[in-house]
């Protein structure tokens, strides 16, 4: 039905009206302000109404509606949303579509449309799977295309997406030692995460390039501060890298001591070593996020250790010197040129009597040999 008793004249009557249904039919002027017509096909069809008043001038433009045809629901294909699995799931996770359609009485399905009320057009296949779904809540339709040109009506279900918070990237230093750091090869640690997705550990001295510290969760880095300008400060800089994102930087400042000699730091870890420098003038400020790690003691220097072993060998010298002039004494050995031994009397007649080196008896065994001012005697009988 189409109905025209809306329009009026202002200064007079409408009498007659005239209906265009776009189809390329029409009524022709009557005095029918309601008419009925049936459409051949379904689809978008304009329709136009003029008029005219009792003093016979017509309306100067028709007024005009799009009425739409729906076809036949027998005569369309038949979409159905076989299973959405799971019809809960995380962010990220995979989804598994499963459709299906029927044609019209002696057609075939050519196309098939999957569309979300979030994320749009998923798929023009029958099947398939997704895990890049938005979070929240999806309005999922399908809707099936035969051989006749005719879409069916779509087939509804709803699919839920839970939006995952991912823990992003995250990195400590821990503290420096206080006050100007020594000149040389500074142990700096820290603790970075999340454990399990971390992927690596960069550190920045002022400003420069970003290269990478050695572990992981548990990292460090050898900071070399030899070259470092003292006076002013310096600043190092961490950042962790996780599934694809970058940490926020953390930076700590830091001074480096003037040139001179060597005194002990004490790292976090307790440990002690021995650096060039001056005492202490300036103190580390630290973040206040950043805790309290351990550090490493640094190696005895080489010097300390070559003084040690100098004064053990002096040590052992003097000892073996003072053992040798103890045992002497109790030997009877003198400091003479010539070596003195105590013989029996027997002896004694085979030797000159002012023979320098026979001084007094002593008790001689068979066999044992002297040597006196150079010559070989023997305790037997043979010389």
């Amino acid at each position: 039905l189409i109905d025209g008793s809306g329009s009026y004249d202002p200064d007079g009557e409408i009498v007659s009206w005239i209906f265009d249904f776009g189809d390329g039919t029409g009524t022709g002027w009557t005095d029918e302000n309601l008419v009925s017509h049936t459409y051949s096909e379904p689809g978008d069809y304009t329709v136009t109404l003029d008029v005219m008043d009792d003093g016979g001038l017509d309306s100067p433009e028709p007024a005009s509606k799009v009425i739409r045809i729906l076809p036949d629901e027998s005569d369309l294909p038949v979409a159905r949303i076989v299973s959405i699995t799971p019809d809960e799931a995380a962010e990220g996770e995979t989804v598994e579509f499963v459709g299906e359609g029927t044609p019209s009485p002696g057609e075939r399905i050519e196309e098939y449309e999957w569309r979300s009320s979030l994320d749009g057009i998923l798929s023009r296949r029958s099947g398939f799977e997704d895990n890049g779904l938005s979070p929240g809540e999806h309005e999922i339709s399908f809707r099936v295309r035969d051989s006749s040109g005719r879409w069916s009506l779509p087939d509804i279900s709803t699919l839920f997406i839970r939006s995952e918070e991912k823990e992003m990237p995250w990195v400590l230093v821990d503290p420096l030692p206080e006050g100007d750091l020594p000149r040389g090869k500074i142990l700096v640690t820290g603790t970075a995460g999340p454990e399990g997705s971390l992927e690596y550990v960069e550190i920045r001295i002022d400003s420069g390039v970003w290269r990478y510290a050695r572990g992981g969760s548990v990292w460090e880095y050898e900071m070399d501060t030899t070259g470092m300008e003292s006076g002013r400060e310096h600043s190092l800089q961490a950042r962790a890298f996780a599934d694809g994102y970058y940490s926020d930087i953390v930076e700590v400042r830091f001074t480096v001591e003037s040139e001179g000699e060597q005194r002990t730091v004490t790292t976090g870890g307790g440990g002690s070593a021995p650096f060039p420098g001056p005492p202490v003038t300036s103190v580390y400020r630290g973040a206040d996020d950043v805790t309290t790690g351990g550090g490493e003691s640094a190696p005895f220097s080489g010097m300390w250790m070559w003084m040690a072993g100098v004064i053990l060998i002096v040590l052992l010298l003097i000892a073996v010197y003072f053992a040798f002039i103890l045992f002497g004494r109790r030997s009877g050995l003198s400091s003479k040129s010539g070596m003195a031994v105590r013989v029996p009397p027997t002896l004694m007649e085979e030797l000159p009597p002012d023979h320098p080196g026979i001084e007094e008896e002593s008790e001689l065994k068979a066999g044992n040999l002297l040597m006196v001012e150079g010559e070989i005697h023997s305790s037997g009988s043979t010389r």
